[in-house]
């Protein structure tokens, strides 16, 4: 999963769940502007700050990279179908 995605995902879930950007900024103890740009992708986000919120929005890190690795699984069955047309082709 890219990192739009995944920024995606935590304000999608935080709008979900009725949290302002203020609440958000009071539950990491940085300040509005700071989690604006950690959500905005604007500054860098540590591990740590990525686990709060996870841990505020319940979702699990875990899922990320499941997403991500179905991505891949699908991009891989593409293109072995794409492969095994052109080998249909040529017979």
């Amino acid at each position: 999963m890219k990192k739009q995605e995944i920024l995606n995902s935590i304000r999608e879930k935080r709008k979900e769940m009725k949290i302002s950007q203020g609440e958000m900024c009071v539950l990491l103890g940085v300040s509005q502007s700071q989690y604006s740009s950690l959500e905005n992708g604007n500054s860098e986000m540590t591990l740590d700050k990525l686990i709060k919120i996870c841990e505020i929005l319940n979702i699990e890190l875990i899922g990320f990279k499941e997403v991500e690795k179905k991505n891949e699984e699908k991009d891989f069955l593409i293109k072995n179908i794409i492969e095994f047309a052109k080998k249909l082709q040529d017979l």
